[in-house]
């Protein structure tokens, strides 16, 4: 986290509103959701720790090991303290390090780059594992001897330790459809989970604009770029959004064009059936909102890139409609992002005129990150005004951030 914090210009309080922390106990197997995890103290310059996963499966347990930044066993030698090394790690806790490395597992990665921060290759051919993947090397030259200890990997490369029955992608349908239609009949879920899943190889447009697609496509892996003639700025989408479903429904002409810019899985429904099974559904609340909030949010730079349906739905019931009469003052009691949907405010400190703030953009971020806004502001006309409650900007990171660095540059900007 401190060296993200770094990166970002960050500090690391705001940053922890963006992640989930699950606290590991090291030296034991910790399990989380099936999967059971072990972290090892690594002896390294930079702290950190290796990983251990594993689940049990027939005969016995499938172990993967992740030693990503480990110390030759070379460096680990010269650090024991003895008569002349006063600092360093007992005989004792080296030859524990040791003993972690060569642990036998199912499959190993391992950090081989040598030098002073780098594992050494040749440390691990006494290293009984089932296979050894070579890592964090600037070369793919290897001597015979060292491609008997290990292999090298190419990027895609695959090593499946339990094979799967399940199918994922049809488990994505139903948790997507779920998001997306929450009053669905289970009837009709069960016509729409039947429809057949493409696969759609990267740069294929899947929906043109000016043209009626005969489809609905609901993507349930990789990423597409919309684009229109319409507005200037593209947008990616990913999985659980659905494609089409409004030029289909009415048999207008869609006014985007979609294209893949991966490898694309999706659920096609026939518009027929899409119309017949999910038409009335469609007209419920919650989608309605859905659809006239994602209208006005593509107004605001903040929502330019891509927000789940979960996380849409949870904007959608939180959100708080307000507006303000001209010459009036904005009421900024509420702590959140402010949207200003329609009008013009006047951003004042002091009972000074800092700025004019227009319709589709954001503005009291500080009431995020503080209790109350530095800034007053004025009605120049009838306005109406979306706030997203700080609890919920607080949980998006996306947003979190981006409202964040806002702040940033309102702050210098006036001071």
């Amino acid at each position: 986290m401190k060296k993200l914090s770094a990166l970002l210009n960050i500090s690391q309080e705001r940053l922890d509103h963006c992640f989930e922390y699950i606290d590991l106990e090291f030296d034991q197997w910790n399990e989380i959701d099936g999967l059971e995890v072990k972290p090892i103290f690594s002896a390294h310059p930079i702290e950190t720790n290796i990983l251990f996963f594993r689940t049990f499966w027939i005969n016995g347990f499938k172990t993967y090991a992740h030693l990503a930044d480990i110390t030759s066993f070379k460096v680990l030698d010269s650090m024991v303290i003895n008569e002349d090394n006063t600092l360093g790690i007992t005989k004792k806790f080296n030859e524990k390090m040791k003993s972690n490395y060569l642990q036998r597992v199912t499959l190993k990665k391992v950090d081989a780059g040598g030098g002073m921060i780098h594992g050494e290759l040749d440390d691990f051919k006494e290293d009984e594992s089932k296979k050894i993947v070579i890592a964090h090397r600037e070369t793919n030259e290897y001597t015979n001897e060292q491609l008997e200890i290990a292999c090298s990997a190419d990027f895609g490369d695959v090593d499946e330790l339990i094979p799967t029955k399940k199918d994922y992608l049809r488990h994505s349908v139903a948790y997507h459809m779920k998001l997306l239609f929450p009053n669905i009949l289970g009837s009709k879920f069960q016509v729409l989970m039947n429809c057949e899943i493409k696969n759609f190889a990267p740069h294929t447009v899947i929906v043109r604009q000016h043209e009626k697609n005969d489809e609905v496509y609901l993507l349930l892996s990789g990423a597409i770029q919309t684009s229109s003639s319409y507005i200037s700025e593209k947008k990616t989408i990913f999985s659980g959004t659905l494609i089409g479903d409004i030029s289909a429904m009415t048999e207008n002409e869609s006014h985007e064009t979609y294209k893949t810019l991966s490898y694309v899985n999706a659920l096609c429904i026939p518009k027929d059936i899409y119309t017949h099974y999910i038409g009335f559904d469609y007209l419920s609340d919650v989608l309605m909102q859905r659809m006239s909030l994602g209208l006005i949010f593509e107004e605001f730079e903040i929502f330019s890139d891509f927000l789940s349906i979960k996380t849409q739905n949870r904007i959608g019931q939180a959100i708080i409609k307000t507006s303000i009469s001209k010459d009036d003052m904005c009421n900024l009691d509420k702590c959140g992002l402010y949207l200003l949907v329609r009008g013009s405010l006047e951003r004042k400190i002091d009972e000074k005129n800092i700025s004019t703030i227009h319709s589709g953009s954001s503005f009291a971020q500080d009431t995020i990150f503080n209790d109350k806004s530095s800034y007053e502001y004025k009605a120049l006309e009838d306005c109406e005004v979306y706030i997203i409650p700080r609890d919920i900007i607080e949980v998006i990171p996306i947003l979190y951030l981006k409202a964040y660095s806002m702040y940033q540059k309102i702050k210098k900007s006036i001071h």
